[in-house]
């Protein structure tokens, strides 16, 4: 999970853990690979309803890339409130803290993330090593892409197997910004066990251009 997911779920905390009861959700999140047995039993055992609620968001804000998605799919039916303050949250203090936190680092000292961010070549590489074409949803998936970019990605580019790949990449870029970087297609790769596509990306990192 990204540094804006977790402000999202910090600013709606208290309307989360006031309106949710968590037994409606878990089974999904679980089936999906978003909490572990261990993580629905750490869960369950608390006390009361808003205990449960504190403790999955504080195991949801650590887990991987894909565990926000999950969270939101697994509220859209019978929280619709819920998500749609979650998709409204302003984002006005996050980015003037990022702004400021920028404004006084060189480029040295930005996270490695901030500074490779994806251009022509990165697209082109994984397009070249990923692994398994067929699926690229998959992936798509892992970097939060919604199901209709998804679906409008496969349509516009329906004989062409490489450019919907490419084409998701572009998508995730323009989605994300500054957050499509290098560093976070690599772990979504490793996530989805690309590790050869991940290992080319890796070794190139410090001198695509």
């Amino acid at each position: 999970m990204n540094e804006t997911e977790r402000f999202i779920l910090r600013k709606n905390r208290v309307a989360i853990v006031q309106d949710l009861r968590v037994s409606d959700i878990l089974p999904f999140l679980i089936q999906e690979g978003a909490l572990s047995d261990d993580d629905a039993e750490r869960i369950t055992i608390q006390a009361t309803a808003r205990d449960r609620a504190c403790a999955l968001l504080d195991i949801l804000t650590c887990r991987g890339p894909k565990a926000y998605r999950l969270f939101i799919e697994s509220l859209r039916e019978n929280y619709y409130w819920l998500v749609r303050a979650l998709e409204d949250t302003d984002l006005t203090e996050l980015k003037e803290k990022e702004r400021l936190r920028n404004m006084y680092m060189t480029p040295e000292e930005l996270p490695k993330e901030k500074c490779e961010v994806l251009n022509h070549k990165t697209l082109q590489l994984t397009v070249k090593y990923y692994g398994n074409l067929l699926g690229w949803k998959s992936l798509a998936r892992e970097l939060g892409l919604e199901e209709s970019d998804i679906a409008d990605i496969e349509y516009r580019n329906s004989r062409n197997l490489k450019e919907q790949v490419y084409q998701m990449l572009t998508t995730w870029r323009e989605r994300k910004g500054r957050e499509a970087s290098v560093d976070g297609l690599i772990t979504a790769l490793r996530g989805l066990n690309q590790n050869r596509c991940a290992d080319v990306l890796e070794g190139k990192g410090s001198t695509l251009n």
